[in-house]
């Protein structure tokens, strides 16, 4: 039997925006743990929660926009980069070099592409390339060519090349087998196979815990921090620099393999418990926020910095100390007193600072979303987000405006 996937009202697939919606959750939920442990000393997320969330939330995000690139020819996809995507990077890569100019003391490049615009020159790239190397790659191997294949290898070599990371250029390379991946990849019948599936929710969760773990031990292990961590993994070894610079070729290629396996099996299993029809929480449309996901990622970068710096300059900051005080004095009474646990101080405040942060990180990413995807945002930040959408309505309505005005005199 052929499942039936449910359509917003857009025309959009329902599960497409509601895996969106919730990647750009953990979007702002890992940003916040990143910016939280540099500004907030009280506000330390650990290293599994991080871990967890960046073992493969933004390879899913490359496989899904993969997956759309599927049904569109080359001049869509080339009218797409060139409308939707080029003209955001550059107002947002000019905005965000002010913005940071006036709240660091060190500067970055403009070609830096910093505050998640990395991403939108890496989907520009992928767009424009994936129709020629996909029919490259029939030219060359004929009929069902090995394109996942070639990609992986491409991405493994580039990382042996010691080159600067202009443009994010390692990254668009390092990530380009997963955009091959999604679009080649039949998530629906995907889907069909697996839709009668018994106890998936719980398999999945065993898909992660195992995998979660196996990356825990690897990146978390400070005896092979030099190789296995996760700053280095997923932000150097896999996207910014190449693997000479860390002296272990081996390894390099080693942990860019294990990424791209652990990226795709983790993203199926995502994929399999997201529901696939619309959500709606009472009057709030979580679907909705998949399909404004660019406003939300664009715009929570600048309001996540400055979150962190009132908590920091203003008494919120004591207010964290002294709830994480009264938090660890709990955890503590709980685990020692009532459980018969006897756990060290040390070991009581880790735990309290990883369920305040983990709770504050899911409180905010979660308000974030909701504040930055509802309409009155989107309509004051269309022009920065969808610049070419807007001149084309105004364009519209000047048109129809000109055209009534030349014509009206005639029904006076």
């Amino acid at each position: 039997m052929t499942l039936q996937f449910e359509k917003t009202a857009s025309g959009r697939l329902a599960w497409v925006e509601n895996a969106y919606a919730i990647l750009m959750f953990l979007v702002i939920v890992g940003h916040f743990c990143m910016y939280s442990r540099v500004r907030v000393s009280w506000l330390v997320p650990p290293d599994w929660f991080c871990i967890l969330i960046y073992q493969f939330h933004m390879m899913a995000f490359v496989m899904l926009n993969g997956h759309l690139a599927k049904t569109s020819n080359f001049n869509k996809l080339y009218n797409r980069a060139m409308k939707k995507i080029l003209p955001p990077i550059i107002i947002w890569s000019v905005l965000y070099l002010f913005f940071h100019d006036l709240f660091f003391s060190f500067s970055i490049s403009l070609y830096d592409f910093e505050y998640g615009v990395w991403y939108l020159v890496s989907l520009f790239c992928w767009l424009l390339a994936i129709k020629p190397y996909v029919k490259f790659m029939k030219k060359i191997f004929g009929e069902n060519p090995p394109e996942v294949l070639v990609a992986v290898l491409i991405g493994l070599s580039f990382g042996l090349i010691d080159i600067y990371n202009y443009m994010s250029i390692h990254r668009t390379i390092a990530f380009f087998p997963l955009f091959v991946f999604g679009y080649r990849f039949n998530f629906e019948l995907f889907f069909e196979r697996f839709d009668n599936l018994k106890y998936r929710g719980i398999l999945v969760m065993m898909i992660f815990a195992f995998l979660s773990s196996l990356s825990i031990f690897l990146f978390v292990d400070r005896t092979i921090s030099s190789v296995f961590n996760l700053t280095k993994a997923y932000v150097d070894q896999f996207c910014q620099v190449s693997f000479i610079e860390y002296g272990d070729l081996f390894f390099g290629v080693l942990i860019r393999v294990y990424v791209y396996i652990i990226s795709i099996v983790l993203t199926l299993s995502f994929l399999l418990i997201v529901p696939k029809t619309t959500i709606k929480i009472g009057s709030i449309d979580i679907t909705k926020t998949g399909g404004r996901r660019l406003y939300v990622y664009l715009l929570h970068f600048g309001l996540i910095v400055i979150l962190a710096k009132v908590i920091q300059k203003t008494a919120l900051f004591e207010l964290g100390n002294r709830v994480l005080f009264l938090l660890e004095s709990s955890v503590s009474f709980w685990l020692n007193d009532f459980a018969g646990l006897d756990l060290a101080a040390t070991h009581t405040l880790f735990i309290a600072n990883s369920l305040l942060s983990i709770c504050l990180a899911l409180c905010f990413a979660g308000a974030f979303c909701l504040i930055l995807s509802s309409d009155f945002i989107c309509s004051k930040a269309s022009f920065f987000v969808e610049p070419y959408a807007n001149i084309e309505k105004h364009r519209s309505i000047a048109l129809k405006i000109s055209i009534w005005n030349k014509f009206s005199k005639y029904f006076n």
